[in-house]
């Protein structure tokens, strides 16, 4: 993006105010940007899962080999699960990640063609007044 940026300004005069390739380039870039950052989150929110899966499976397997008959592993086994199931289980981090995932591809594709009609509307239909012209 900022390749072709530079690349569309390098063939136009430079003036001191902002062109409407500036406007269309910079959303563009905040379009990809957001996307990315989208990206990371769903990513996040996924992975989330397995890494609580797997250090309740390495608290599990430490607890049962230590089984010498104490109650202290047992009484820790409740705690952890009575901790996972009150964060409301494994399932929530997924499911988070999966509504975001919903939710961005509806909302983006969505955004973008606003910001198409408006940008190309003011483009096409708005003249600048003849005094604002020096």
């Amino acid at each position: 993006m900022t390749t072709q940026s530079a690349g569309a300004r390098a063939d136009l005069p430079k003036v001191s105010y902002i062109k409407g390739i500036d406007v269309w380039m910079a959303t563009c870039l905040i379009f990809v940007f957001a996307a990315l950052i989208e990206f990371a989150c769903v990513n996040v929110h996924s992975r989330v899962e397995k890494r609580r899966r797997e250090s309740s499976k390495g608290s599990m397997t430490v607890a049962q080999l230590s089984d010498n008959g104490n109650n202290v592993d047992s009484k820790l086994l409740e705690q952890k699960s009575s901790f996972k199931d009150s964060l409301g289980g494994f399932k929530t981090s997924r499911s988070k990640a999966r509504t975001i995932d919903r939710v961005s591809r509806v909302a983006v594709p969505g955004a973008f063609l606003v910001f198409n009609i408006v940008y190309w509307c003011v483009y096409i239909y708005w003249s600048p007044d003849p005094s604002d012209v020096a």
